[in-house]
């Protein structure tokens, strides 16, 4: 049986990323704020107070900045993304709500965004997208962006495992993440990392954000499940939480 080729993070060059990610917006590819962006919000409620000056760092189509500038209106919106397509998308979403500010590409950054400009910075469904050296180039950035005080939220996939969630091109005889993934974080991994970039960790923890976004959806989901797999036969948990919050301050 022939050997698969698997694509590393180094083969994910800018160029290349940002092709994929032109495409997907192109295409209206349903994105994670999408489907629990609300329930990341009410979670969060819960935990600090949301005001000031927000940053939604790799803002993808602005759906998400939308939902924050709908829930947060005495605060002002800003977003950055990689895709100059998705930037075009993001302005035009949100283009008629007016406590939304700039939306820029990231080469925009320098001369857009000052050092302690903002409250807090999102970071969704962003950081496992990163190669190992724009990771730390990143959460530097953003650490420079944020205010004393400020608050970091980091969303990604708990522990996941990148190859089994990979697809085979016929056409370059390679596989790839399906979604252009290229790290996996588990609650350590996300602690340590966020630590080793000057940023203290208030929580990193497993998470379901369905819970918070339809209550009654995720328990009737969880119940069906019960019920087809009769507790403690399946290996699988109901109620499983498949994602990593991170919550982490600029002291």
């Amino acid at each position: 049986m022939k050997e698969i080729v698997y694509k590393t993070e180094n083969d994910w060059t800018d160029d290349v990323t940002q092709k994929f990610w032109d495409y997907k917006v192109t295409e209206n590819h349903p994105y994670f704020t999408e489907e629990v962006g609300l329930g990341i919000i009410k979670m969060l409620k819960q935990k600090i107070e949301i005001k000031g000056d927000i940053l939604d760092y790799g803002c993808g189509n602005g759906t998400f900045i939308g939902y924050l500038a709908n829930d947060f209106p005495n605060s002002s919106i800003f977003g950055l993304d990689f895709s100059k397509d998705s930037v075009t998308e993001s302005n035009r979403k949100n283009k008629q709500t007016e406590n939304v500010k700039t939306i820029i590409h990231f080469e925009d950054l320098d001369a857009t965004y000052k050092a302690n400009s903002f409250d807090i910075i999102f970071l969704i469904e962003t950081i496992e997208h990163l190669r190992s050296d724009l990771l730390t180039k990143t959460l530097g950035i953003i650490y420079s962006l944020l205010k004393p005080n400020g608050y970091i939220i980091v969303t990604t996939p708990f522990n996941e495992d990148l190859k089994v969630n990979s697809v085979y091109c016929p056409f370059c005889d390679a596989a790839h993440h399906h979604m252009q993934h290229v790290q996996s974080f588990t609650i350590e991994r996300l602690s340590a990392v966020l630590k080793e970039n000057k940023l203290t960790p208030v929580e990193v923890n497993n998470i379901d954000f369905n819970y918070f976004q339809d209550k009654i959806a995720y328990y009737k989901i969880n119940f069906k499940w019960w019920l087809k797999n009769k507790l403690g036969i399946s290996k699988r948990l109901p109620f499983q939480r498949k994602h990593l919050f991170g919550i982490a301050q600029k002291k």
